[in-house]
């Protein structure tokens, strides 16, 4: 009785089996095809050269459908029977067809005439329904062994599926999704020999589309060849969108964030990775016990209805770090390192204190590797956090597997040397520090790989070694320099400047094509170029040239406004109504020339003036400024009417100085002076000129100007 039930479950089990597996393709006979050994007539290595063919003939044939006799119970019969395959002929091999149960027989021969080879295959249907067919295929060399195998696998295939191509393919059941979507991730296509293989993995691309909860297959024969119909039964359409329970974060934003949506198809992966969704939200606020359930109703024919119930339950802040393993450094010092903190009431307020976010406790397990890595402990190691939960909140427990603490032995520096090893030690700093510090071991290889790139060696490759002391916890270090050839500027290549003109950046370069590659002089042009203000981005980039000691500079920059138009009006007591305007280019024309035009209009005052800057006259590094105005200002007791101008020169000297020369000339007429005012005015009375000359010493280590 008992083995009576136990048969009736597993009967049932498979029917379930069955009825759920999508696209089962019911009620078709694969045939079977019995591959005889083929006669050889080749030079070179005959047994390769028929298992070559005989394999490539049996993977391309199972691609196509068919049912491959297993190739040893072949060679059994023959060996058996004293058949070899030279002997075969069409009556053995339909004879040796039913003797194995199979329907299909193939034999033939591979002949090689000098370079070109000739399969020759012979196909017999052991039923006798269909006239033994020959397949020839021609090519050049044993190298075209097997793509004339698999031509040949095709043209048996096309015989056993003779009538057997597809004449139609159509789609039913579909009412939402488009025929041609579906049939987009469909291979097999009308005129194709109808493979039952090739069908069923078309069945399984259409079911991983996610629409469809059951796909199947209908095939039946016509005059034309086979129809095949892909039955398929849709998902239902989600017509309504709950979220319950939603308290502390908005429920737009929850919509936003999901994936499922009004009028689209219901897709439970699609579900399930929306509640994840709205737990890393909760998670990402603090409520790390928020629980998200779905529930799906029907909601008319193939239509339903998805809610989303959220419990928020209690928000949850950290109270407590503690560390395990921690020797040396006390918790507090730890925590320090920390972005995430404890909750503390009154920076909550501000900050975001207490809240645990696990990006941010990723970022902190470094810090806290890389503070006990910069302190001697070389292998120290953080492991991963325990978190758990009480009553206050959330507790994380770190644990640390401090290691030995390294005291610095000796540093040495090995391989090529361009200085005295005394001077180049005297760039590191790792040697004056007790314990090994791996930042400054770094800075110490940034320092002498600057040293080794200011003095041509470009490609220098400085390699540390720490020696770790068996007796003692002391670790010796050497630096290994490979300093590679010198390296020379080839090329200079310029690219972004729409407006600046190429020579306005060249000559701000402090490198030369043809030059000797110097890091020190590519920071200080791109220093002069951020410093010309005339661009938003500037970038200084290298390439390898047509040499290995040859390399090309690329300067990329992104022009930004240089100009300014202003005006503007105001009132005031003495000038009643006035108004000004200026406009002012810092790069006039693209040729890093400065121009400024500026005037005022009042009552009173009227004022107008021009100044013009060439920062590199002549192409040189003399700047040449001229500024001219005219001035008239009625005040009380006279009128002064003036006009004159400026003559600026300037050179620099060291980086950051530069000398300053101005000559200074005037010419005024005061006039309309009134009776009653004082002598010295009257004194002045009539045309004046004034010139003046001042020097000016200005020393600007800014990396950038304001602008005035």
């Amino acid at each position: 009785m008992r083995m009576l039930k136990i048969a009736s479950l597993l009967v049932l089990l498979l029917a379930l089996l069955t009825l759920h597996l999508p696209g089962s393709l019911y009620g078709e006979t694969l045939p079977q095809v019995a591959l005889v050994p083929l006669t050889i007539y080749a030079s070179g290595d005959i047994p390769q050269i028929r298992k070559t063919i005989q394999q490539t003939l049996a993977r391309k044939l199972a691609r196509e459908g068919l049912v491959l006799v297993a190739g040893n119970k072949i060679e059994r019969y023959m060996a058996e029977h004293g058949i070899s395959p030279s002997r075969v002929n069409d009556y053995i091999a339909e004879q040796i067809g039913k003797d194995l149960g199979t329907r299909y027989v193939t034999f033939g021969t591979v002949t090689q005439a000098g370079e070109n080879i000739t399969l020759e295959l012979r196909l017999i249907d052991t039923e006798g329904e269909m006239e033994p067919g020959e397949i020839r295929t021609e090519g050049k060399g044993l190298k075209s062994l097997i793509a004339l195998s698999e031509k040949a696998a095709s043209g048996i295939s096309g015989k056993i599926f003779h009538r057997q191509r597809i004449a139609k393919i159509l789609i039913r059941g579909n009412n939402r999704i488009e025929e041609a979507a579906i049939k987009l991730v469909i291979q097999s296509a009308p005129g194709d020999i109808y493979n039952p293989n090739k069908l069923r993995e078309d069945m399984k691309s259409i079911y991983k589309m996610g629409y469809f909860d059951d796909v199947q297959i209908e095939a039946y024969d016509s005059p034309e060849g086979k129809v095949v119909t892909f039955v398929v039964h849709e998902k239902p359409t989600i017509v309504r969108v709950t979220i319950n329970g939603a308290k502390n974060i908005d429920e737009d934003d929850i919509r936003s964030a999901i994936s499922t949506k009004k009028f689209t198809i219901l897709r439970e992966k699609v579900i399930k990775e929306d509640e994840q969704k709205i737990k890393e939200m909760y998670r990402e606020k603090g409520f790390f016990k928020a629980e998200v359930s779905t529930h799906i109703t029907e909601a008319g024919e193939n239509k339903v209805a998805v809610t989303f119930d959220i419990k928020e339950h209690k928000k949850l802040y950290v109270h407590k770090i503690t560390f395990t393993g921690n020797k040396h450094f006390s918790d507090s010092k730890l925590r320090k390192l920390m972005q995430t903190s404890e909750r503390n009431m009154f920076l909550a307020w501000f900050t975001n204190s207490g809240v645990l976010k696990k990006d941010m406790l990723d970022v902190d397990l470094d810090r806290l590797a890389v503070f006990y890595h910069d302190h001697g402990f070389i292998h120290a190691k953080i492991g991963t956090p325990e978190i758990s939960y009480d009553d206050k909140g959330i507790v994380i427990k770190v644990p640390i597997v401090e290691g030995p603490r390294y005291k610095i032995g000796k540093v040495t520096l090995e391989g090529d040397l361009i200085d005295k090893p005394e001077n180049l030690l005297m760039l590191t700093k790792l040697p004056r520090q007790k314990y090994l510090n791996r930042e400054e071991l770094q800075k110490d290889i940034q320092r002498l790989t600057e040293f080794y790139q200011d003095h041509g060696y470009a490609n220098v490759e400085i390699n540390p070694r720490i020696l770790e002391s068996k007796k003692e916890p002391i670790a010796d270090v050497a630096y290994e320099i490979r300093k590679k050839e010198k390296v020379y500027i080839q090329r200079i290549n310029i690219s972004g400047n729409t407006k600046t003109r190429d020579k306005v950046i060249r000559r701000e370069l402090a490198i030369s094509e043809g030059d000797m590659y110097r890091t020190s002089l590519l920071k200080r042009s791109s220093y002069n170029l951020k410093r010309l203000d005339y661009f938003e981005k500037v970038e200084l980039e290298t390439s390898k040239g047509t040499a290995n000691n040859l390399m090309e500079l690329n300067v990329k920059v992104k022009e930004k406004p240089t100009g300014a138009i202003s005006f503007g009006a105001g009132y005031s007591s003495e000038e009643s109504i006035f108004a000004v305007g200026q406009i002012y280019q810092r790069n006039f024309l693209g040729k890093g020339q400065k121009l400024a035009l500026q005037a005022q209009l009042g009552r009173e005052t009227q004022r107008y003036s021009i100044s013009f800057t060439e920062p590199w006259l002549m192409d040189t590094h003399l700047s040449l400024g001229l500024d001219a105005y005219n001035l008239a200002y009625d005040y009380d007791d006279y009128t002064k009417d003036s006009f004159g101008g400026n003559l600026r020169l300037s050179y620099p000297f060291g980086d950051w100085s530069r000398f300053y020369f101005t000559y200074s000339y005037e010419d005024a007429d005061i006039t309309d002076v009134a009776y009653d005012a004082a002598l010295v005015i009257k004194d002045q009375e009539g045309k004046h000129t004034k010139s003046s000359v001042t020097f000016a010493l200005e020393r600007d280590t800014r990396d950038h100007p304001f602008l005035a």
